[in-house]
């Protein structure tokens, strides 16, 4: 027997030999493909993935409907502070505003390329907006909402913050539309 091959023996199919080199080529590729495949967080969890949902829409109805709704009502010109469920639907209209973020992952992604204390309020006011973990107060995001020039804020009906958000945003000259699950505050175009 030829020591350049690998041998398996089946006991129903008799023995299979596969010559060395293909073996060690094909077995490198699986080996980083599994090692790619566990290695580092988890890049797709079961609330986002599952085989129950495979081939159903990738679209969630409400906040797709309040995306389109929010970049009717927005000042082309003016900021826009959306929870990451709008964002990432408003992204895809046709001139959507300026928004502060789409995901808190590529609001990570722009360290070094602006400044520290900008970064650091708009993931502060996107995770507001979402009412993440470690929000920020009100009156901190009042503060930055005014400070960053922000035009429209769409935020959860079921905010913490929700009703004194209308209340402070109204004061400032917003007009707020609210829906089931969303409210948007938009100043006048």
């Amino acid at each position: 027997m030829n020591s350049r091959v690998v041998h398996f023996d089946f006991p129903i199919f008799g023995t299979i030999f596969i010559p060395i080199d293909i073996w060690w080529s094909r077995g490198v590729v699986v080996a980083w493909t599994v090692a790619f495949a566990i290695v580092g967080p988890v890049a797709v969890s079961s609330d986002l993935f599952s085989l129950k949902n495979f081939g159903l829409p990738k679209v969630i109805d409400a906040p797709f409907a309040i995306a389109e709704e929010t970049v009717s009502l927005a000042r082309p010109d003016g900021l826009a502070l959306l929870p990451e469920a709008v964002a990432i639907y408003a992204t895809g209209f046709s001139h959507p505003p300026p928004l502060v973020g789409v995901r808190e992952f590529y609001l990570n992604k722009l360290h070094g390329f602006i400044p520290d204390d900008q970064l650091a309020s708009r993931v502060a006011l996107f995770r507001y907006a979402t009412c993440a973990n470690e929000c920020i107060s009100i009156s901190a995001a009042l503060k930055e909402i005014d400070a960053e020039g922000i035009a429209t804020v769409v935020f959860p009906k079921a905010h913490r913050d929700a009703s004194a958000l209308v209340t402070a945003l109204t004061g400032r000259g917003f007009e707020v539309h609210s829906s089931d699950v969303f409210v948007i505050a938009a100043r006048p175009k």
